[in-house]
């Protein structure tokens, strides 16, 4: 049986003479890929007027053109965006939506200075506008489109139509988590009950004749997600080529949206299916690339921020008596222990406090062994609650990276008795460098159980791409800002 969720009237009434109520209640694709065409155009407009300005900083003198040099820019470029299909591109991981936009500004960008150098046509910016015009864009344009989805992603008209295929508490719990991601651009307007154990038939949607398919999608409805409920592989091959015939885009979830994924690419081997399932940080490569990218931040950024630095350490030191940095062992890659640098954020006597504070009171004892934190610490002073609410305090970790015992992007480092907790997990997580930052640290950080956490840190390990690290490094920002978990 279809149901929708509501606000939207159920989709059986849009066959009859509510149709056209319905069709209004449908999210708008039109209007998504609109806003985030607008969103891309003045980021665009914004990185080349950036170009030009600077150039002339510089002593380059305008072109008469330099309006016709602008347009090209930013129309060449929104091609370049559209041909790589991010318009609205519904399900899209912000990593993978980064490596697009870097492949399709850099396509472009490279294109226009090869024909800059080789042709010198009139009608094109000089290659240092350009250069400019492609750095902004790879900050601005991402920038933009999470503004725009941060505004609109709740709205009942942005986002692509989906149908839900499940069964009872996958089926409940699929769609749950569906509607509380909403910057995924998936709006679920009706959920398919699946009431027969074969998996040979859904509600007669596996009919390509079906009326009640057909007029979904011409309604707007493109998507159909199914979910395997447990199901053999080979049961769900007849579901995926029946539904296919009807729907143009057909999605099958191996267990559910919140699982853990292996990072598996399918493989076309002289037409039969392969699965390749890579750990990139055990490849020579990217473990150099990870590293350089490291040192070249951290060195950068460790300059830019020298000055706070020394100031947040005279507060320390007035705060409260005792050192300026706290040194603890954590365990690193190939579990080999070394010390984490960080602010002091807790008194001398820290350890003596926390032991006689989960004496007396057993919520916070139980608080502790789940989070293995304290919301309200004894031990925190009050300089050190304000650097830990910011995170501040994990700034010396520069340190760290520098000697190449952490990473900027990577696990939560680790104590001796946290890595007999993780069990199974363990070799996983310590087959890279821990990290300053992580997704565990921008997706909740201390709300997030212990048991989330680890799942979170395997599912980076196995996901790990140069694009996450940059997208979580621009996570951190605004979750620093925010102070959204930190206590």
């Amino acid at each position: 049986m279809l149901n929708t969720q509501t606000p939207l009237p159920p989709i059986t009434d849009a066959y009859d003479s509510e149709a056209g109520h319905c069709q209004r209640m449908f999210p708008k694709t039109g209007i998504t890929r609109l806003i985030l065409l607008s969103s891309d155009s003045l980021a665009l407009l914004t990185s080349t007027l950036a170009g030009l300005a600077i150039a002339g900083i510089f002593g380059s003198e305008p072109a008469e053109t330099w309006h016709l040099q602008a347009g090209a820019l930013i129309m060449l470029s929104l091609l370049g965006l559209a041909a790589t299909n991010l318009y609205p591109a519904p399900g899209l991981n912000p990593p993978e939506e980064i490596r697009l936009i870097f492949l399709s500004i850099s396509s472009v960008s490279a294109t226009l200075f090869s024909a800059y150098i080789l042709f010198q046509p009139a009608g094109l910016p000089p290659p240092f506008v350009i250069l400019i015009h492609w750095l902004s864009s790879l900050l601005l344009i991402p920038f933009g489109r999470s503004i725009a989805r941060s505004f609109f992603a709740q709205c009942w008209w942005w986002g692509t139509a989906l149908v839900v295929c499940g069964q009872g508490e996958t089926l409940t719990r699929t769609v749950r988590e569906l509607e509380e991601n909403p910057r995924l651009g998936f709006k679920v307007i009706g959920r398919m009950q699946d009431e027969n154990d074969s998996g040979m038939s859904v509600d007669g949607i596996v009919d390509q004749s079906s009326a009640e398919a057909r007029t979904l999608v011409e309604s707007g409805v493109n998507y159909l997600l199914l979910a395997r409920n447990g199901r053999h592989p080979d049961e769900m091959i007849p579901l995926l080529k029946s539904h296919s015939l009807t729907f143009p885009h057909v999605i099958m979830l191996a267990d559910s949206v919140g699982s853990t994924t292996l990072a598996v690419a399918p493989r076309d081997l002289g037409g039969a299916l392969g699965l390749e399932m890579q750990h990139k940080l055990l490849i020579p490569f990217y473990q150099q690339l990870k590293r350089w990218m490291d040192l070249v931040l951290s060195l950068t950024g460790g300059l830019v921020i020298l000055p706070l630095l020394f100031i947040l350490a005279i507060m320390v030191r007035l705060d409260s008596p005792g050192p300026v940095f706290f040194r603890q062992e954590r365990i690193g890659k190939n579990g080999k222990p070394f010390k984490v640098w960080k602010f002091r954020t807790m008194y001398v006597d820290a350890e003596v406090r926390l032991q006689q504070i989960l004496e007396e009171r057993p919520d916070l004892k139980a608080e502790f062994e789940q989070f293995h934190k304290l919301r309200q610490d004894p031990r925190v002073t009050r300089f050190g609650d304000f650097l830990r609410k910011s995170s501040l305090d994990e700034l010396p970790q520069l340190w760290n990276v520098m000697r190449g015992e952490m990473g900027l992007v990577g696990p939560r480092p680790v104590s001796r008795e946290e890595v007999l907790q993780m069990q199974s997990a363990r070799d996983l997580i310590l087959s890279v460098r821990p990290g300053i930052t992580g997704y565990w640290q921008v997706s909740g950080r201390n709300n997030i159980s212990y048991t989330e956490r680890v799942q979170m840190e395997l599912y980076y390990v196995r996901k790990w791409s140069i694009w996450f690290d940059l997208y979580l490094l621009g996570r951190t920002i605004r979750t620093v800002i925010s102070g959204h978990g930190a206590h």
